[in-house]
């Protein structure tokens, strides 16, 4: 008799912010849906590391990344070492990207003095395969992928088995100013991130409050930091900068500079007004089938989302300073963005008169280069620290906020908050499922106590919603 079973099982993500990792079973069929950790909570092992098992690690048959940040993947190799020897797929991006991030994760936790619950031998045994955007069948299973807008390389991935469908979407905005959306299609159920949980989000006007920000800053004669995670948001928040600030100096850390050039170049992972207008050649397909950038239209509050506007001669020119700095290449970039690629750049970049914006590549300002522009930017009240994303409870990102380690370091820079979209927020969570229709619904990325509301909400619509760890399996 055929099982046509499919249920989930959150092994770490829902309730909370981070180790996101799913455990899905479709018949015969045992697959986990990410593998993440959570830096929060470093020197506590059962909230670090997802709740993974030797014998779920025997019974898997295949693992599912939706993207390559930590908190999806740097628990691949503790995953391994408890016995796991199939494949983890995820789209030649998230592949190319995911060792990156693993590593990251193992040099944090050795510079702070943790001990890994793996080798670096292990680091090295798990085993990429590549799927593409579009349905296909992996390992027996019937999956589609999409593009989810989150980063290079995201998507959500949806599972049929049994005449049954499952949609996990991965970390997913539907605000996206570079990167695509595409439309899931109806689901029985559904594993949807509601990172913004409690809140609902104009992107318009927080990209608004940005550059009012910035011109704030400038016009006290202050310099602005924007510590930024170099994927994704980094771009977008790059690119509004240099087309609509005016007058002052942007400059990028070289490794912000550079995947922003190269996610332009990326055609297929880009809205088609995004390369409308670098290649004037219109709408681009996504190879997939899939309906390219209608998620821009479906069931979304009026002005949330807007068109993107690249007009190259918008751009106006800024003054380079002298030495090593280098201006990026417009043709390809569409900003005048001064890079910075090396630590003496750095220094004549902090030393140059007058008001400037600094992006560097570290969200959560816990590397070297957030911490010299922290340390030449600290002394100074007319300067401001913009944090735009999560940071951990322990990063330099949130101790700048806490007033005894503000007085404890000298810090007399403003510090402040703005959310720039990349995840959803309960608009969109309610926007999303009136187009994929889903029954029942596993909420993550999210801590419990702000899923009340959005919980209601969708349980008022009729829909079967559930966030937290021991929720017990959502089964279709």
């Amino acid at each position: 008799m055929q099982n046509n079973r499919i249920a989930v099982t959150s092994l770490g993500g829902s309730g909370e912010e981070a180790r996101n990792c799913f455990l899905l079973e479709a018949g015969n069929h045992t697959v986990l849906l990410d593998c993440g950790v959570r830096r929060e909570a470093l020197g506590e092992f059962d909230r670090v590391y997802p709740a993974l098992t030797r014998e779920i690690a025997g019974r898997l048959t295949a693992v599912f990344l939706s993207h390559a940040h930590e908190d999806h993947v740097a628990a691949l190799p503790y995953l391994y070492e408890l016995g796991y020897r199939g494949n983890v797929y995820g789209t030649e991006k998230t592949i190319r990207l995911a060792g990156g991030f693993m590593k990251k994760w193992a040099d944090f936790v050795t510079s702070a003095g943790g001990r890994l619950p793996f080798s670096a031998e292990t680091m090295n045994r798990v085993a990429f395969s590549a799927i593409s955007l579009g349905r296909q069948v992996v390992e027996g299973l019937s999956v589609t992928a999409g593009r989810s807008g989150h980063m290079l390389g995201s998507c959500w991935l949806r599972f049929e088995h049994g005449g049954k469908s499952l949609l996990y979407t991965g970390d997913m905005t539907l605000a996206g100013r570079l990167l695509a959306t595409d439309l899931p299609p109806e689901s029985d159920g559904a594993v949807v991130d509601c990172a913004y949980a409690g809140r609902t989000l104009s992107q318009t006007g927080q990209y608004g409050a940005l550059v009012d920000l910035a011109e704030e800053v400038a016009a006290g004669g202050g310099k602005l930091l924007l510590p930024v995670p170099p994927n994704g948001r980094g771009s977008d928040i790059l690119l509004h900068l240099c087309e609509n600030l005016r007058g002052v100096p942007v400059y990028a850390e070289a490794n912000v500079a550079a995947l922003c050039g190269e996610l332009l170049k990326e055609r297929k992972w880009l809205r088609a007004d995004v390369c409308g207008r670098i290649s004037g050649a219109g709408e681009e397909s996504n190879g997939a089938g899939l309906p390219c950038g209608r998620i821009d239209v479906v069931g979304l509050p009026g002005g949330q989302v807007d068109a993107v506007d690249l007009p190259g001669g918008r751009v106006g020119a800024v003054g380079l300073p002298c030495g090593r700095i280098d201006a990026m290449n417009r043709a390809n970039t569409f900003t005048n963005a001064i890079s910075i690629p090396d630590v003496q750049s750095r220094s004549l970049a902090l030393s140059a008169p007058g008001p400037a914006v600094y992006l560097t590549g570290d969200g959560m300002m816990s590397g070297p280069a957030a911490a010299a522009y922290f340390e030449a930017l600290k002394g100074d009240a007319r300067n401001c620290i913009l944090i735009t994303g999560h940071t951990a409870r322990s990063a330099l990102g949130s101790r700048i906020f806490d007033p005894a380690f503000r007085a404890q370091a000298g810090l007399a820079a403003r510090a402040e908050r703005l959310t720039i979209k990349v995840h959803l927020d309960d608009q969109d969570v309610i926007a999303l499922n009136r187009s994929v229709r889903a029954k029942k619904i596993l909420l993550f990325h999210a801590p419990l106590e702000n899923t009340r509301e959005l919980t209601g909400k969708l349980r008022n619509l009729g829909v079967d919603a559930r966030c937290g760890l021991e929720p017990g399996a959502l089964e279709l």
